[in-house]
């Protein structure tokens, strides 16, 4: 089953939040009369936005979103539903595990299901099956039916210009919409008819469209984890000059102008400090604030650079103040008797380094370095592992 334009559309002005005064009415949201949460965004961007009506001051009321009116994820901690994933829910995270049960399987490692994926199910579950019963349903209608600027939707021809860069790797496995996941998640669903009943399970279209949903709209809660926030989710990013920012209180997301704002402008909310290479993955966009922030290091890339250094401060080292001819001779006959052996002790130190940095599990990590932010901690334990003296 594919998401229909009937449940999506955020292309039509004149049915973009319609009934969403009354929507929030019914589920206690405050929201400031003087912000239109679902203007038409001005050329050269697209889709929709959060725009001043009037003058707002600084310190007003923008808007005030209850735990209760926002879109949780999907809860499997059912008995009956357990049974039928053939996995078991964690306390921890609430990440849910279940096998692998393709046989085009390289390995019996288990799936585990973030929380970010199990929003993704309740998307779907309210959209695909529930329909036009559901609570959400005004919500979902503002929700785009599209992301062309989305990576994840890009063409082939498109995908193929990014191979190499930092997108292509992280689109490649640690993306909630990996081609991985995704399958597994299908598998899930098409299995677990208790939750998507024949003819309401979802297609692998539909969970890349509910996985952008998510990757771009949702936001962090102290509660329930990760939610979709409805009115909250039209504040557009502005790293450089927000107008606003989220305020968890736990069991509500508050916002609050931070500054005067004229009428006509864009509000803009900030999201947080992630760079450009998360901001065009997840949201299709770039901040423009910081136009070359950041950059995805693999180990493999860590561990290069630590070998260059090395060969770099060797041949230092063998470079010192000028010597006399009979001391170089000595020298030069010292490093003859130990060439033989020299690279082979270097090299097994090497491997029994990286053998034990594999055990820690320090070398399955991609790292996302700013010039803002210190080395994270893995990455510095590499470094120093394979750099450090005898």
């Amino acid at each position: 089953m594919v998401i229909s334009e009937a449940h999506c559309r955020q292309d039509d002005q004149k049915l973009h939040g319609e009934g969403m005064d009354a929507w929030a009415n019914n589920h206690g949201v405050v929201k400031s009369q003087k912000v239109d949460f679902f203007s038409r965004a001005l050329p050269p961007h697209q889709g929709f936005c959060a725009r001043a009506r009037e003058a707002i001051r600084s310190g007003e009321l923008l808007l005030d979103v209850p735990l209760s009116a926002c879109l949780r994820p999907l809860s499997l901690v059912n008995d009956k539903l357990r049974g039928q994933m053939r996995g078991e829910t964690h306390g921890r995270g609430g990440a849910t595990t279940w096998q692998r049960l393709s046989d085009d399987d390289d390995d019996d490692a288990d799936f585990v299901m973030d929380e970010q994926q199990k929003l993704m199910l309740r998307l779907l579950q309210e959209t695909l099956v529930i329909g036009a019963k559901s609570s959400w349903g005004r919500y979902i209608t503002t929700l785009p039916s599209s992301f062309p600027t989305v990576p994840l939707w890009y063409t082939e021809d498109e995908r193929r210009l990014l191979r190499g860069t930092s997108i292509d790797i992280l689109l490649g496995g640690a993306h909630i919409a990996s081609d991985r996941d995704l399958s597994s998640m299908l598998q899930w669903c098409q299995e677990c008819e208790g939750m998507f009943p024949p003819g309401h399970c979802p297609s692998l279209e539909d969970l890349r469209w509910a996985a952008s949903v998510v990757a771009s709209r949702a936001f962090d809660s102290s509660a329930a984890g990760v939610v979709l926030a409805p009115f909250a989710d039209a504040l557009n990013h502005s790293g450089a000059a927000p107008h606003t920012r989220m305020n968890d209180h736990g069991d509500r997301f508050i916002f609050h102008a931070e500054r005067d704002i004229a009428p006509g402008e864009e509000i803009m909310n900030c999201y947080g400090s992630q760079g450009n290479t998360q901001w065009l993955l997840n949201g299709g966009f770039l901040d423009r604030s910081w136009p070359c922030d950041d950059f995805v290091v693999t180990p493999a890339d860590v561990v290069s650079a630590a070998l260059s250094y090395l060969r770099r401060a060797g041949s230092q080292q063998s470079i010192q103040l000028p010597i006399g001819e009979d001391d170089l001779r000595v020298r030069e006959a010292a490093e003859d008797e130990d060439s033989g052996s020299q690279p082979a002790d270097r090299e097994a130190s090497l491997c029994e380094r990286l053998s034990f940095l594999q055990e820690l599990g320090v070398c399955n990590t991609t790292f996302c370095l700013s010039l803002q932010d210190p080395l994270p901690d893995e990455l510095a334990t590499i470094l120093l592992v394979i750099c450090m003296n005898e």
